[in-house]
């Protein structure tokens, strides 16, 4: 059944293959699809990819009265007792590392790694404020701009790029922007020493962007990697590396048991 009643919200899943679970937490308005090449990896372990609500083919939240992070744990967690897992391996990419953090500040019970694509824990440099404050305005300007826009960077496949672009029209532009704004406030960097698991930390080498926010993650049970001649969108672009990453690090830290 792919679709779960979590918080009264109606989530769209895909639950695939066996063993240690690995839940994929997508960026503000992209969807699951964008995991489209992690799908391998259900040939090795378990793989959850839910659209966050208001995004894909899941339904509006139904509830956000301490802020959308908040909610999508919440979400998050009660699907997790739904599907019956106890801890889980969060994998996230670019500001869907967000909803990944808070999660993990929020119920580091359910924990049993952290993988975080282009992650952050604060936005606190120019060029991510302002990547962020361009999205909030396209976003309320032209939702169907940026979803072409980010589409179209993160695939030269072409029925691919269209397959994307369709996922992100779903999105709902009110619920995109919410997620940008609390991305964009976001601030766990005195939190950060409460992270005891292992965490993978990946970057592409070429996205000055996000790639130096890696130290804030050096002092934990980290592994930090640099993808060479990579940009941002490593999980469509750059999936093989990635997934060879992933696989790597569950099986160093003995994750798969």
């Amino acid at each position: 059944m792919p679709y779960y009643h979590v918080k009264d919200t109606k989530l769209f899943i895909e639950d695939e293959g066996k063993g240690v679970p690995i839940i994929f937490l997508h960026p503000a308005g992209m969807g699951r699809k964008v995991f489209y090449y992690q799908k391998e990896l259900a040939k090795q372990f378990r793989v959850i990819m839910p659209d966050l609500s208001g995004c894909g083919d899941s339904e509006n939240p139904s509830y956000t009265k301490y802020g959308l992070l908040s909610t999508y744990a919440e979400e998050l967690v009660e699907l997790l007792d739904v599907l019956g897992i106890e801890k889980v391996i969060l994998c996230s990419y670019s500001c869907g590392g967000t909803v990944a953090q808070q999660f993990c500040l929020l119920y580091p019970e359910r924990v049993k790694g952290l993988i975080l694509t282009g992650g952050f824990p604060i936005v606190n440099t120019r060029p991510l404020q302002w990547e962020h404050l361009l999205g909030l305005h396209f976003i309320k300007k032209s939702p169907s701009f940026v979803s072409n826009v980010i589409s179209l960077a993160h695939t030269r496949d072409r029925a691919f790029k269209n397959e994307l672009l369709q996922h992100m029209k779903k999105a709902n532009p009110s619920v995109w922007h919410q997620f940008y704004v609390e991305s964009y406030r976001f601030n766990i960097v005195h939190d950060l020493h409460r992270f005891s698991w292992p965490i993978l930390a990946m970057y592409g080498a070429r996205y000055d962007i996000t790639s130096h926010y890696h130290h804030y993650y050096d002092e934990l049970t980290s592994d930090v990697f640099f993808i060479h001649d990579a940009f941002h969108e490593l999980p469509t672009l750059n999936w093989r590396q990635v997934n060879l990453l992933i696989t790597g690090f569950i099986y160093k830290h003995d994750l798969q048991e």
